[in-house]
């Protein structure tokens, strides 16, 4: 499987991971998982027309249920961060 995804997709899944390290411990058997999940919530930002979970979830070789938890787990993170910046 082969996703043509835009440069701009690319650089916000660096950021994403970027910013999720830098703030929590990942054991190494997770990154893949993180990974994953970045590049699913940037293409999300970014793609006119987003891969769908289920393809995110066979190239991370994990069920679209643990990809999409993770997903939210990400998003109610940077709710938390950005809420903590504000005040």
């Amino acid at each position: 499987m082969k996703f043509r995804l835009l440069q701009e997709t690319t650089y916000m899944t660096v950021a994403i991971i970027d910013r999720f390290m830098q703030d929590n411990y990942v054991p190494k058997k997770m990154l893949q998982l993180v990974g994953v999940t970045a590049m699913f919530i940037a293409s999300k930002y970014e793609e006119m027309y987003p891969p769908e979970i289920g393809d995110f979830a066979f190239i991370g070789d994990v069920g679209a249920a643990v990809l999409n938890n993770a997903a939210l787990q990400f998003v109610r993170g940077a709710r938390v961060a950005s809420a903590g910046q504000a005040a």
